[in-house]
């Protein structure tokens, strides 16, 4: 992947630089603002290639005998693997040993936007590397609530409109009586490993109630690097053709490729790489609620999804321009929603608490996504609105 001393400073004030396109191997720098994004491909599928090859070369015998196992394959990560995998380490990222890579500390970003209210929004992050304007309470409030996310649930948006803000204010006026706090740990590009990282570093400061928020627009797809490097297997061999179709969905419209496009085309390519993900994130999601279970948290799980799987009336041009295009049927543009349709039934089987928004944000009269297909100002008024009866559920001190 290029260094990010060699992205011009522009591409760095939207979306923080870079989004990732992970299992390809593919990184996307946005190079305009105000108009409609430009992207730069960078081609690193080479550089994972090799890292996972040499991972794979470092294998026990016994790991070359074994058959992959009922929990969540985990280890320790190098910063120099983590900056392969996770290439979302532009000047606002630190490395984490836990989550992969976190947000700097005090680190503040103006983004223009066209749509939005005021024309412009303002990524900032507190002391502890959160999305939130306040400094997180160095007593124990009476609820702490933890958030983990992708992109969606970081915000497109001030921290004060993204739904973990709506969420506090909304408790804290319901019950005046009682001290609350919820604290936005979600950071564009994350996916199922990053969110039990994240949950595991924040656990010292004894959530009652954690929520994880999962994106099917590109969650699977991304949970399949880190999982081939801890299991020490290799990605399948890049078939002819597909960084030819990747450049033309670019060419057409760089945003859903971003948020979706990309999950689709890959799992197209490589279908046997859909159980993989499934399991990685079956048992990614299992490992999060044994670990909220042992700190006495509750685990509220929320399938935030793609906006080209809601039928929203703001995707419509956007797929009907790349189904003819790209040759992506509707069977294999909705992977994703599958896959999160899946998940949500194992979930639920095991008793665990989902909240699913496709319905709700696919018969909002209101638009619900930013032109470039991520939630806006309505969708996390509509998100907090939903989830704030469950947060009450969750912690029966507030009934």
């Amino acid at each position: 992947m290029a260094s990010m001393a060699a992205v011009p400073m522009r591409a760095r004030r939207l979306l923080a630089g870079l989004a990732v396109l992970a299992a390809a191997g593919v990184a996307a720098a946005f190079l305009s603002l105000r108009d409609k994004p430009r992207t730069r491909l960078v081609d690193n599928s080479s550089a994972v290639s090799d890292l996972l090859l040499r991972r794979r070369g470092e294998r026990s015998g016994a790991e070359l005998r074994g058959e992959a196992g009922p929990t969540l394959p985990r280890g320790p990560m190098s910063e120099e693997d983590a900056a392969l995998l996770f290439p979302l380490r532009a000047p606002s990222y630190v490395f984490d040993p836990q989550a992969y890579y976190v947000y700097r500390p005090h680190y503040e970003k103006r983004v223009e936007w066209r749509g939005h209210p005021k024309g412009r929004w303002i990524r900032r992050t507190n002391a502890a590397g959160l999305r939130m304007d306040a400094e997180v309470s160095e007593e124990r409030p009476d609820l702490r609530v933890l958030v983990v996310g992708d992109s969606q649930t970081d915000g497109v948006c001030d921290n004060a409109e993204s739904y973990c803000a709506l969420l506090q204010a909304a408790l804290a006026a319901r019950h005046v009586d009682r001290s609350v706090e919820v604290l936005n740990a979600a950071v564009m590009g994350y996916s199922f490993y990053n969110y039990l990282g994240a949950i595991e570093k924040h656990l010292a400061l004894d959530p009652q109630v954690v929520v994880v928020a999962f994106f099917s627009g590109n969650d699977f797809l991304e949970m399949l690097d880190p999982l081939h490097y801890f299991e020490r297997t290799l990605r399948p061999p890049r078939s002819s053709g597909y960084w030819e179709r990747i450049q033309k969905a670019t060419q057409l419209s760089s945003e859903p490729l971003i948020t979706g496009i990309n999950q689709a085309l890959y799992f197209q390519q490589y279908p046997d790489e859909l159980e993989l993900a499934f399991r990685g994130a079956r048992l990614a999601c299992a490992e999060i609620e044994a670990a909220c279970r042992a700190r006495g948290a509750a685990a509220i799980f929320v399938h935030v999804p793609s906006a080209f799987d809601t039928s929203r009336p703001e995707a419509r041009a956007t797929l009907e321009q790349l189904h003819g295009a790209l040759e992506l049927s509707e069977h294999h543009l909705h992977v994703g929603a599958r896959l999160a349709e899946r998940l949500i039934r194992t979930l639920r089987d095991s008793e665990s608490e989902v909240l699913d928004l496709a319905p709700e944000l696919a018969r909002s009269e209101e638009a619900c996504y930013w032109q470039d297909f991520h939630i806006n100002l309505h969708a996390h008024e509509r998100i907090a609105a939903l989830l704030l009866p469950r947060i009450e559920a969750a912690a029966p001190f507030l009934r």
